[in-house]
């Protein structure tokens, strides 16, 4: 996480609060090597929603039916 979070606050290292809750969830929702799973995944169940789905909820509804697939 210290290195994800380096990647955004090189520039004002202070400002590192900011990012920490983009970052933990992009880390919660990566599938761990070892696993294949992302570690959200593997407490809860099931894969948590996007931060753009959060965002944007009919984003789902727009995608093709053959693409709707790779979302689940």
């Amino acid at each position: 996480l210290c290195t994800m979070l380096s990647m955004y606050t090189h520039e004002r290292p202070s400002d590192w609060d900011e990012y920490l809750k983009f970052v933990v969830h992009a880390y919660r929702m990566t599938p761990h090597p070892s696993t294949g799973q992302s570690p959200y995944k593997l407490l809860m169940g099931y894969e948590p929603e996007s931060l753009i789905e959060l965002e944007f909820p009919d984003v789902r509804h727009n995608v093709p039916r053959e693409l709707r697939s790779m979302l689940e």
